[in-house]
């Protein structure tokens, strides 16, 4: 009811506060739905685990819609410009379509991340190292929904992926460093090592993409891999006086320098790219130059 009431308003008051309301009611029918069709009847990790899928599942099969109508808009405002075009529908749709699915993804990679490993979800407490790997996997998914608003240049869409940039690194080198510090799958080496790599990627991909967030994200966690390394040295091999020796002088000149790297990497990328463009510049106006119009 409260849907349609919301449909109703939008289409007769004409204004696009009534979008708003019409998404939470979406949500809430949605919810109800959920409980209709029993899904709270099992014990709590298994029923909010499924909560969060439907959920997920709902923001994913809105997000077309809310890109048609975004695209839509967008059209209508070049032809009709931003004040004769007053639909403003596409922000409340498309925003509660990711937050369904950010929602509902966060929440079964918190409550039940045995699904991330195609295991059984039990009524005891999830592992912390299970829940750091579903939160990386769902850093997965957060590249493909970027990929995905990429594809169109909107300025809806442009500011939707600002905001996803500083969550997206995050999402992946914070699940590697809780996956090292719990010894996932009784290991740290592989995620103490992948983790400085995704760093300085990051720092590389602020340089070609011009995004400041990655490189921001990559210099803080290059730090924090900084220190791990340390901890490492001194935990494990607390016997081993010329190994910790050896490893602390390597770490001493390693961190410092991935972490200039990471800082100058991507002013020199971008000087290489601006002579790059430069030089095609001249040789694309050079014949045109040279033309006679007599």
């Amino acid at each position: 009811a409260a849907l349609a009431l919301a449909g109703a308003l939008r289409r007769y008051v004409r204004s696009s506060a009534f979008t708003f309301f019409g998404v939470l009611a979406a949500g809430v029918t949605w919810l109800a739905l959920y409980l209709v069709i029993g899904g709270l009847d099992d014990f709590p990790s298994l029923a909010i685990g499924r909560w969060g899928i439907w959920l997920a599942l709902l923001g994913l099969t809105t997000l077309p819609a809310a890109l048609l109508v975004d695209a839509h808009e967008f059209r209508r405002i070049r032809e009709l410009g931003r004040r004769r075009a007053k639909q403003r529908d596409a922000a409340p749709i498309l925003c509660g379509s990711l937050a369904w699915m950010g929602l509902g993804a966060s929440a079964t990679a918190f409550i039940a991340p045995g699904w991330y490993l195609f295991r059984a979800v039990g009524d005891a407490d999830p592992d912390p190292a299970h829940q750091a790997w579903a939160f990386g996997v769902n850093g997965l998914l957060l590249i493909a929904v970027m990929v995905l608003l990429g594809r169109r240049h909107t300025p809806l869409r442009r500011r939707i992926a600002e905001v996803l940039r500083w969550i997206l690194p995050s999402h992946l080198m914070a699940p590697l460093l809780f996956m090292e510090i719990d010894e996932t799958f009784d290991a740290w080496i592989p995620w103490l090592v992948l983790l400085p790599l995704l760093a300085v990627g990051f720092c590389f991909a602020s340089a070609l993409r011009q995004w400041k967030p990655f490189l921001i994200s990559g210099l803080v966690y290059l730090a924090v891999w900084y220190a791990r390394c340390f901890v490492r040295i001194e935990t494990e091999l607390a016997a081993e006086h010329a190994w910790r020796i050896t490893l602390t002088i390597a770490a001493l000149i390693l961190g410092p320098g991935l972490m200039f790297l990471a800082w100058k990497a991507p002013a020199w990328i971008a000087r290489h790219r601006l002579r790059k463009w430069e030089r095609l510049s001249t040789l694309r106006a050079g014949p045109r130059a040279g033309r006679s119009w007599r």
